[in-house]
């Protein structure tokens, strides 16, 4: 027994030791990994600066573009070398202590299991020492201490037996079977939400609609429609909108984001990128970017509705009831013109967001977004002034705007495969528009659509992409309802909430 204990002791003083050694190159990895990312922020860092200065070189006109900044280039390149030499050698470092930590944490789990293996033998080889003597001595009486010893040195293993058998592991395999995941995994229809023929048709159309390839031979640029809408061709020209054909592929970010995401061609010619960035048309011989956000990026491709909506000999309702039929976007339906801003200003794209870098959604909101330099509102005043639009629309577009915000996070999560900032916006996009939705609607009174939707979102499950669809969808039913059931003058006490300032 002094011997077993002292075996003991002198292991654990072992242990012991290993067990700090551990601890320090736990710790030294730690540090090193710490290095490495302040390093490559350093690194990011001056790698800015040098565009930075190179944009700024070539913004100054030609007259004082007379500073010389290949000194300061030099010493900026310099220090990216011995930035990048320093990133490479503790990389090395690190690899050299995770290399230590595994040998380390090897021997320590053979160290552990030796003493099992070494105190088992020496269990069994007291005994036949003990026996010896009871052969040799008269010894009946002798013997029988051997065998009340057995007991004693055996009562700790039968003792230690039961410790494998009641690991708490094995004890709590029901956890699995009764995990709420599984148990509550939620109803194909969120609430029991029981829709008529009708909705279900409503539904189906706007889908339709939103998820409608464009046809780039039905483009006819806004030279067919400046024919007639002049002024709001103006106005157009000075919106970055208008801008962005011009100077978006040249900016240093969108050729990072581009490189990143490893798309072949032009920024101009992608899909990705020219979907929410430019218009494009087919010109007899393929499909090309024309200008940027343009008239038919909201309004729809133009060339079966703008014949029909240019009909001076029709009266102007049936004039735009049936050039609707035809495919135009018009803002007497304003759920149906605001949801082609949010079907990009959303930015549903979760490879470009995690790994092209591009902004997870922009801060859109309708009214402060539609009411500002976009503002192009000239045939509500027969062409004499860009006029606002009442305060009874906007309340209605306010209401809109949060429905559709919602909506169009919802449909972001569905399209979410990992963790990331996508999945992250999107997800506090959706908690931020509730909260507003809710207290707009308490300050109200209740406003039916808004409280249907509220009460059925709260049984939503958000990680389940047939509830995040079928929530979607519910959202586009209730805004549709909304639009048609209120023009806004009953709606003032929304004025609070609605934005004054204007983009």
């Amino acid at each position: 027994m002094k011997k077993i204990l002292f075996m003991m002791i002198f292991l654990s003083f072992i242990f012991a030791d290993d067990q700090q050694k551990l601890d320090t190159l736990k710790k030294q990895v730690q540090e090193v990994k710490d290095q490495i990312a302040e390093k490559k922020a350093k690194l990011q860092l001056l790698k800015k600066t040098i565009e930075d200065k190179k944009m700024q070189r070539d913004s100054q006109p030609n007259e004082s573009n007379n500073e010389d900044y290949s000194e300061e280039k030099q010493q900026l390149k310099n220090q990216l070398r011995s930035l990048k030499g320093k990133v490479a050698s503790i990389k090395k470092d690190s690899m050299k202590y995770q290399s230590l930590y595994r040998k380390f944490a090897a021997k320590i789990k053979q160290k552990n299991s030796q003493p099992k293996k070494n105190t088992q033998p020496k269990k069994n080889t007291r005994p036949v020492k003990n026996t010896q003597p009871a052969k040799n001595t008269q010894p009946a009486k002798n013997t029988q201490p051997v065998k009340n010893t057995q007991p004693k040195n055996t009562q700790p293993v039968k003792n230690t037996q039961p410790k494998k058998n009641t690991q708490p592991v094995k004890n709590t395999q029901p956890k699995k079977n009764t995990q709420p995941k599984k148990n509550t995994q939620p109803h194909k229809n969120p609430g029991n939400v029981a829709l008529t023929a009708a909705q279900i048709a409503e539904i189906k159309k706007i889908n339709a609609i939103k998820n409608k390839p464009v046809d780039y031979k039905k483009i006819v640029t806004a030279n067919r429609c400046g024919e007639c809408h002049k002024q709001e061709k103006k106005v157009w020209q000075q919106t970055p909108h208008h801008e962005t054909f011009k100077k978006m592929s040249k900016k240093p970010r969108a050729k990072s984001i581009f490189k990143k995401l490893k798309i072949k061609g032009s920024i101009k010619r992608s899909g990705r990128c020219s979907k929410c960035h430019f218009l494009q048309q087919h010109d007899g011989r393929k499909v090309k970017a024309v200008a940027g956000v343009s008239c038919e990026s909201c309004h729809g491709a133009g060339k079966d509705w703008v014949l029909v909506h240019n009909d001076r000999s029709v009266p102007i309702d049936k004039r735009r009831v049936s050039a609707m039929s035809k495919g135009m976007n018009n803002p007497s339906d304003i759920y149906l013109i605001a949801q082609n801003c949010y079907g990009c200003h959303s930015v549903p794209d979760e490879d470009l967001v995690n790994i092209g870098g591009h902004k997870a959604g922009s801060s859109f909101e309708l009214v402060s977004w539609s009411q500002g330099m976009v503002r192009h509102n000239f045939v509500r005043a027969d062409n004499k002034a860009n006029q606002k639009s009442s305060p009874a629309r906007l309340r209605v577009m306010f209401v809109t705007g949060l429905m559709l915000d919602l909506e169009y996070s919802l449909r972001g999560l569905m399209k979410v495969t990992k963790p990331g900032k996508y999945y992250d916006t999107m997800q506090q996009k959706v908690n931020k528009t509730y909260k507003v939705l809710n207290a707009a609607n308490s300050k109200s009174g209740g406003i039916k659509e808004i409280s249907e939707l509220l009460t059925l979102f709260k049984k939503l499950n958000m990680k389940n992409r047939k509830h995040l669809e079928a929530g979607a969808n519910l959202v586009t039913l209730k805004a549709r309802e909304f639009t048609k059931n209120h023009d806004g003058n009953k709606l003032s006490s929304l004025d609070a909430f609605i934005p004054k300032n204007y983009k």
